[in-house]
């Protein structure tokens, strides 16, 4: 027997279409009346996600510089810039791209005014163009009676686990112990000056890239202490501030 398509009588297709007809206007008059709207929103649309820290778990001197790192986690490609604000000092600002589906992280030193004690906070704003894409507020702690040591990679790999904090010798403060990557180091003197000690092995100083060594030893020109867990070799470290041997 030969196949014959369907087919749909004039009657059934008129009251089909007049079906469809009641069902749209229904549609209609719910939204008219203010009814439930249900929007689509893709993976493209939404905004990109920021994520900040600064200074050394919030620790900060004030009138030193601090390190905010943000990180951005975008859908699709963003093109914007990360803007910082500090209390009564200068913003800065860097450029970001992200590439859809990927993770960005990005440093800058910021500096703080010291006159501004009571409202050291951070605005850090994601925007493209003129328009904010997302914001962050960070609350900065001063860091009375703390000492924040940072220890270089060869050390922290040797001691395993750090602790967070430590007591100081007669309950004069506690310690903030963080292990101090090498990039950040690389940021200059600047980005050091909430480390009041910086821990690190000779095979520390001798791996460090020539601007992270050279950062390293201005910031121990200003003041810092830094505490090597041995003395195998110190060509890295000025003539002038090497040990003597004894004769």
């Amino acid at each position: 027997m030969r196949q014959r398509q369907p087919r749909l009588s004039n009657r059934r297709l008129a009251g089909a279409t007049h079906a469809v007809a009641v069902a749209l206007a229904a549609v209609a008059a719910a939204a008219l009346a203010g009814g439930p709207r249900v929007a689509h929103v893709t993976a493209a649309d939404a905004a990109p996600k920021l994520t900040v820290q600064a200074g050394v778990r919030s620790f900060y001197d004030p009138g030193d510089h601090v390190v905010v790192t943000a990180t951005v986690e975008a859908s699709s490609l963003f093109s914007g810039s990360i803007d910082v604000a500090a209390f009564g000092s200068t913003n800065v600002s860097q450029r970001i791209d992200v590439a859809g589906g990927t993770t960005k992280t990005v440093r800058l030193v910021v500096p703080t005014n010291p006159q501004f004690v009571d409202d050291n906070g951070l605005v850090v704003q994601l925007t493209r163009g003129n328009d904010s894409v997302a914001e962050e507020r960070v609350r900065l702690k001063v860091a009375d009676a703390v000492e924040v040591v940072g220890v270089l990679p060869a050390v922290a790999t040797r001691a395993g686990k750090l602790p967070e904090q430590v007591k100081l010798a007669s309950d004069t403060g506690t310690a903030q112990v963080i292990e101090l990557p090498v990039d950040l180091v690389a940021l200059g003197a600047a980005a050091l000056e909430v480390y009041d000690t910086i821990a690190a092995t000779s095979a520390d100083l001798t791996s460090l890239p020539a601007p992270a060594r050279s950062a390293l030893l201005a910031w121990l020109n200003r003041g810092g202490r830094l505490l090597l867990d041995d003395a195998a070799n110190l060509s890295a470290l000025p003539a002038p501030w090497q040990p003597a041997v004894a004769g």
